[in-house]
Parts: structure tokens; C-alpha cells; sequence
């Protein structure tokens, strides 16, 4: 089964066809490296909120007093056995759930 002349496709033809999903590409990999900036390490989240790493570790396993008196975790994202990552986002809102 050959394949003809007429059945070829130009570079043109494919920068048509492509152009697209390159840009979608390019503008996925523009938000992933946005969140990535978002997101914070323990010891950068020590730093940001101006407490120990040991603290920061406490917030995420044992929690800290909440309004209502209940224990309340700082939400965390566990990519390797130890090794946290913190949203900036989640840290903030954590500051404002009851007493540091």
C-alpha cells in the first residue's frame, strides 16, 4: 500500500494541524510552573510564617487548637515518604484557624 503525492502532508499543513495543541501545551506547562511557585517545602513554609520546621512538621501530623477546640491539620501533599509540600494558599488560610 503506497502512499501518493496528493496524500503528503506539507510542513504547512502540519504547523495547521499541530499549531493548536502546541499552544494548549504551552499554556498547560505555564500553569503547572505558576502552581509550582505556589507551593512551598517545609522548611520555606518555616520561613514564611516565621516558626520552626519542627512546628510547621507538628501543624501537618498532630494539628493545632481550631476555633472550636478540635484539632485541625495543615493540609500537606506527601510526594516521597518525609517529604512535604505546602500550598501557600493552605498555609494562609491555616494561620487563621485559631491560636499559633
Amino acid at each position: 500500500m503506497g502512499v501518493t503525492l496528493d496524500q503528503l502532508l506539507t510542513v504547512g499543513d502540519m504547523r495547521e494541524m499541530l499549531g493548536p495543541l502546541f499552544h494548549e501545551l504551552k499554556k498547560q506547562r505555564e500553569i503547572a510552573a505558576k502552581a509550582s511557585d505556589c507551593m512551598m517545602t517545609i522548611a520555606e513554609a518555616a520561613e514564611y510564617v516565621k516558626h520552626s520546621r519542627r512546628t510547621v512538621t507538628s501543624w501537618i501530623k498532630e494539628g493545632k487548637p481550631g476555633r472550636n477546640g478540635r484539632k485541625v491539620k495543615l493540609r500537606a501533599y506527601e510526594y516521597q515518604p518525609g517529604n512535604y509540600r505546602i500550598s501557600k494558599q493552605d498555609l494562609d488560610a491555616f494561620g487563621l484557624l485559631g491560636s499559633e
